[in-house]
């Protein structure tokens, strides 16, 4: 940017402004480059690069450096969560605080705390959303109506009113007949298991695994 050799005070003034424009960050799209599921940290790349005005007038680029260990949110509540295993190239949003955020971080997030330094919308001072995406990489398949979880193009869990839907592969099945099934199996069962102690006998059935459901 061009600076009058005898600045008029509008002029100092804009710069000025300009200057702490430069070094106030809010919120940014940044790409997972590696994920910490011990310290639920990323590094990440901002996805958006930052402008600036050359000394020819003209407007530049700068590619933001990587940012490391920023701490994930996860939506989290009242002794529940939620989480999944974030991969290289996934994308969310960076959002930078008001203050440092350093002395809450290795806090017990019990009592407000000094920020000690008064460094304002820094760049170290982000929290990551995992999420933000492109159009182009929506969640693909019918999510306007409920409430879904699942893997994309994979099992799926949807709740929809008063019904609860489990998708696999692109196929809904409901739990209520999941339910029922499992119900009209295990009658059969006591019926064996009652004749064969009749006759005298034991019975034990073989476990049987399920390739898409698992409880731990």
């Amino acid at each position: 940017m061009k600076i009058s050799k005898k600045p008029r005070l509008p002029e100092v003034l804009r710069l000025a402004m300009s200057k702490v424009a430069d070094e106030m960050f809010v919120a940014l799209p940044a790409k997972v480059e590696v994920y910490d599921p011990i310290t639920q940290a990323v590094d990440v790349v901002p996805m958006i690069k930052r402008p600036y005005v050359q000394d020819d007038g003209e407007i530049g680029l700068d590619d933001l450096a990587k940012l490391s260990k920023v701490p994930v949110m996860w939506p989290r509540g009242g002794g529940y969560f939620l989480s999944f295993p974030l991969v290289k190239g996934d994308t969310g949003l960076l959002v930078f605080c008001d203050n440092s955020i350093e002395n809450f971080i290795f806090s017990d997030g019990s009592t407000p705390l000094d920020p000690v330094d008064l460094r304002l919308h820094d760049i170290s001072d982000g929290f990551f959303f995992p999420g933000a995406v492109p159009i182009a990489k929506v969640i693909k398949g019918e999510v306007s109506t409920g409430a879904a979880f699942g893997k994309e193009l994979g099992a799926q869990l949807r709740a929809t009113g008063a019904a609860m839907e489990v998708t696999t592969a692109g196929a809904p099945a409901s739990v209520g007949g999941y339910v029922a099934m499992a119900t009209l199996v295990l009658a059969e069962l006591v019926k064996i298991s009652t004749a064969i102690a009749a006759l005298g006998g034991a019975y034990t059935p073989a476990p049987v695994a399920s390739t898409n459901l698992k409880a731990d």
